[in-house]
């Protein structure tokens, strides 16, 4: 070992496995170390030798990067390979001196240890200790001797390790003591490990550690695949899945940390104890991901911010609480902090080179851990956040009062922020002449500066209507639909009282005196309208319609336009079409004789939208055709037109919306409309894992809402699982859906394909056929799915009579919908249940070019069944299973070819040169199985599995479970037969057969 070199040993990142030291965490064991093969190989490598060299090994890392079970997990090989070791742990505070923590260490082995002269030699420095308790450094060398000799005899004893836990913390007296202490334990035959934090700047002790060492490891935070091993042994439930979305989360928030093993264990504690992880679809997910993730009080970071002192804690603080901040900004933060300019410098310095803040290249304050900043925000609370705010505003004042320039941005930024705890009377002035000045170019800023001035605005100031109509229409146009709502919700007694008696006509007018009046409350209610659509919020929708009802009665565009969507979304479907089209016969074309004009949606443009969702061919056909035709368009723009028909037909407004309006929609950002839009989007594409975490993500978020895209949200979900034979999971997915639920003939699409797929086809046929019925008297128009499931299901029974049944309905169907997606299904099902080659091949077609990877796959392997190449059609429809099913529906997708008459495809293996327990082990980790799983399922032992994993790692070039299972499903890894059976009836996906 002396001949080592003395530089750092970084792990080659190729090299993963996990050697379990175990840690008592959430009432359980779990594993924290992973991925540390080299380390583990260098400190075993200590005693390796019959003969007792010295040699000394610094083992660098940060804490909680999990040196200590590291170092736990060598000492057992060690013993095992018949070493003594003694442990010197620095932390313990009843010792004063380091020196005194050996001593005690060599008593302790007094119980083992026989021999006299050892004996002899321990006393010795124990009376010398107590008689050195107020000691000299001279006199402490002496006793360095005298602990030496001890150690000498000792090591002639037997093979003797000395580990020193935390060098960094020994005192500072005892220093120059124990380091010489160290090396002549090295010079006596020890194997020394000493372990220390990274940090060692300004450190003469810490910088001879390195200089004396005969070998450096740096422990650094893991990655890759290791990280996610860590993360899912971290977990406080066993065998769980962690969901995509929680593991971002910990990404983002822990930055460079996340691979840090004691970070990631003690946050996703902090993250379970704080009833933030919650079991959603068998995976582990985050609840209430707007909240931002935090590290404990007693991380090694917090810790540093602390120690740091007064001036560097509250200036860590006020960068964790006002983003932008820049290093020139100084001048400014250290008046807000109450310290002189160089003592915020000097605070500055001390938190860059602790890790605490960071600089980019133009001079911007981050935290390269963001959950550090969150702790520092919580910590204070709202009120000190505010606080802040109110002494940057001050500061700032006084600065353009002494004719300092000062950004008016920023300066109203700090007033709207610091809220009720900066009473300026003038307040509101600032904040509504800058958001005037800027809301053409920072509508955003200008929209915040409006809705803080509107908080201290009564409703007798005179600028109050002006700063609500502004506000509100600033939030409609940012897409902030849920502000929208909630500001004039808490409006509404002013709103009701801004008109008086009515004319006679219909209208009412504005009261004398009064800033607003009829025409711009309708177009107030108008934008809460659109926004309750888009929040899809039926209760207001109603307080909507109760309004305009209230002013303008029930005859005029307005509140019938607002009956419309109440009635839409209740399901009222048919309904919802007629009462549009009566407002559309008495207002004209555009949004009626109310509004200043300013249109949110027209007459048009509402009929357009509505039947795309609920008319018939003929009555979309007209409206969009008339929209056209009232902007003075050419033709129909057929592809538009289908776009937003199958839109529609899903319940996809975001999508529908966008297409209708143009450039005067913005979409949400909040509300459940664009997570379900983003959801269609991977369904349709076939990135069925990323749907599927997504819903998983929506659901956590919900926090107790239920609206009809989070039922559809369900809806999809249950699919992919009941696609991917995940029964279970669909069904729970199922559960969580209310029986009285307006996408009630989305959900009878998927039980009936549920039933089916769980053998009770009776129940299947009865449940699917009652529902479309049912909904097809409602005037539901997007029931091409459940019908194509009937006559698809009917077919594979052998049922030819109810296959024609569902084909000639289908096309019924067809003939009065005419949307591109339920064209596709009947030249699909013709295919199918007529042998008619060129529909199914249109059908395919379309399928392609629309991106429907679902209906692309079962048009592929209809057309495997009907085609001569087979093999040809078999291969494709594999390509695109795997993305659709993911590595664990493959035993499903084999038992839906079987069904077919089919024979699945094989690629030849290589080399039959693994086991069969190898195989098995290897299909298990293409399903996503950990160790722990995979030991329960073939009955070996977890190290069993982990030993043939690292095997077959060193004999494929694998560097990864992630690569392994890849090799797997791609064929080139294979041999021997099927480890599940070896029926040759039965073959796995991948693999050539003869058909």
């Amino acid at each position: 070992m002396a001949a080592l070199a003395r530089q750092p040993a970084r792990s080659p990142s190729p090299e993963t496995i996990e050697v379990i030291g175990e840690r008592r965490l959430m009432g359980r064991r779990v594993a924290t170390v992973i991925g540390r093969r080299h380390h583990l190989q260098v400190l075993t490598a200590l005693v390796d030798t019959a003969e007792n060299f010295g040699s000394s090994l610094l083992l660098r890392g940060d804490t909680g990067a999990g040196k200590t079970t590291l170092v736990e997990t060598a000492r057992r090989v060690w013993t095992r390979q018949g070493a003594r070791v003694l442990t010197v742990d620095t932390a313990q505070p009843s010792q004063p001196l380091t020196l005194d923590l050996v001593i005690e260490s060599l008593r302790d082995q007094l119980d083992h240890v026989t021999d006299p002269e050892f004996a002899e030699r321990v006393a010795a420095a124990a009376r010398m200790r107590d008689r050195l308790r107020h000691s000299t450094e001279p006199q402490l060398l002496a006793l360095v001797h005298t602990i030496s000799v001890a150690l000498s005899r000792l090591v002639a004893i037997q093979r003797t390790v000395l580990v020193v836990d935390d060098a960094h913390r020994v005192s500072s007296v005892t220093r120059p003591a124990f380091a010489l202490l160290l090396q002549n334990a090295r010079a006596a035959g020890c194997a020394v490990v000493v372990t220390t934090g990274l940090r060692s700047a300004g450190c003469s002790f810490l910088h001879q550690l390195v200089a004396t060492a005969d070998d450096i490891l740096d422990v650094e935070p893991l990655d890759g695949e290791d990280a996610h091993q860590l993360l899912a042994r971290a977990l406080p439930v066993d065998q769980v899945a962690v969901d995509p979305g929680l593991e971002g989360a910990l990404r983002t928030a822990l930055g460079g940390l996340y691979g840090n093993p004691g970070t990631v264990l003690t946050t996703v504690r902090s993250l379970a104890e704080g009833g933030r992880l919650r079991m959603i679809d068998d995976h582990l997910c985050l609840v209430r991901p707007e909240e931002t993730i935090r590290l404990d009080e007693d991380h090694e970071l917090t810790t540093r911010v602390r120690a740091a002192g007064a001036d560097a804690e509250a200036l860590a603080a006020t960068v964790a609480t006002v983003p932008g901040l820049r290093v020139d900004d100084l001048p400014v933060i250290s008046e807000v902090i109450g310290t002189d300019l160089d003592s915020a410098g000097h605070a500055l310095d001390r938190l860059v080179g602790d890790g605490v803040l960071r600089l980019d290249a133009a001079g911007r304050l981050a935290f390269p851990v963001p959950a550090l900043a969150a702790t520092l925000r919580w910590r204070g609370g709202p009120e000190a956040a505010r606080e802040r705010h109110r002494s940057f505003a001050e500061v700032l004042r006084r600065r353009s009062r002494r004719g300092i320039a000062v950004d008016r941005a920023r300066l109203a930024d700090h007033v709207a922020a610091a809220g009720p705890a900066l009473p300026w009377p003038d307040a509101a002035d600032l904040l509504v002449t800058e958001a005037d000045s800027r809301r053409n170019s920072q509508p955003l800023s200008a929209m915040t500066w409006y809705a803080a001035a509107l908080r201290r605005l009564t409703a007798t100031d005179p600028r109050w209507w002006h700063v609500f109509r502004w506000v509100t229409r600033l939030q409609f146009g940012l897409g902030h639909y849920d502000a929208v709502s909630s500001t004039t919700r808490a409006a509404l007694p002013l709103l009701r009282g801004l008109v008086g008696a009515s004319t006679g006509s219909g209208d009412r007018v504005a009261r004398p005196g009064a800033s607003g009046g009829a025409d711009d409350l309708f177009d107030i209610s108008i934008r809460w309208l659109f926004a309750a659509m888009q929040q899809q919020r039926v209760d207001d929708v109603d307080e909507v319609l109760s309004l305009l009802e209230e002013v303008w009665g029930d005859t005029s565009w307005g509140p019938r336009i607002a009956r419309s969507c109440a009635l839409m979304l209740r399901g009222r479907l048919q309904a919802a079409v007629e009462v549009e089209r009566r407002a559309l016969r008495t207002s004209g074309e555009l949004a009626g004789d109310h509004g200043t004009g300013e249109l949110v949606i027209t007459g048009l443009e509402a009929m357009a939208l509505t039947t795309a969702l609920a008319g018939d061919r003929r009555s979309f056909e007209w409206a969009w055709g008339r929209l056209r035709e009232d902007r003075g368009a050419d033709g129909q723009d057929v592809p538009t037109r289908d776009h937003l028909r199958d839109s529609a037909l899903l319940v996809d407004y975001t999508t529908a919306f966008g297409l209708v309006l143009g450039d005067r929609y913005a979409p949400p950002v909040d509300g459940p409309l664009p997570g379900y839009q983003l959801l269609l989007s991977h369904y349709w594409s076939g990135e069925w894992d990323a749907a599927l975490s997504l819903a998983r993500s929506l659901e956590a978020a919900a926090d107790g809402e239920d609206t009809p895209p989070l039922h559809l949200v369900r809806v999809f979900a249950a699919e992919m699982c009941s696609e991917r034979g995940e029964f279970d999971r669909a069904w729970a997915w199922l559960e969580r859906i209310p029986a009285t639920t307006v996408c009630g003939h989305y959900l009878a699409w998927v039980r009936c394909g549920l039933l089916h797929r769980t053998g009770d086809t009776v129940a299947a046929d009865v449940v699917g056929w009652q529902n479309y019925h049912r909904h097809r008297r409602a005037g539901y128009l997007a029931l091409a799915p459940l019908l194509t499931r009937l006559t698809d299901q009917a077919s594979r029974q052998g049922d030819e009579d109810g296959a024609r049944r569902g084909l000639a309905e289908l096309e019924r169907l067809d003939d009065e919908v005419g949307s591109p997606g339920s064209r596709q299904s009947v030249l699909l099902m013709r295919g199918l249940v007529e042998g008619d080659v060129a529909a199914l091949d249109e059908g395919l077609r379309m399928a392609r070019a629309r991106g429907d990877q679902p209906s692309v796959a079962r048009a592929l392997l209809i057309k495997a069944g009907a085609a001569p190449d087979q093999r040809r059609w078999l291969r494709e429809f594999h390509q695109v299973c795997e993305r659709l099913h993911g590595d664990g529906g493959r035993g499903h997708l084999v038992e839906l070819m079987r069904g077919m008459g089919l024979s699945p495809v094989r690629v030849r293996a290589r080399r039959p040169d693994f086991s069969d327990l190898e195989l098995r082990i290897i299909d298990l980790v293409s399903d996503g199985r950990t160790n722990r799983q995979i030991a329960v399922t073939v009955g070996v032992s977890e190290k069993t599995v982990e030993s043939r994993l690292t095997r077959l790692f060193s004999r494929t070039g694998c560097r990864s479970r992630t690569e392994l299972a890849a090799a797997r499903i791609e064929g080139r890894l294979s041999g021997g037969p099927d480890p599940r059976t070896d029926h040759p009836s039965t073959p796995r996906l991948g693999e050539a057969v003869p058909t």
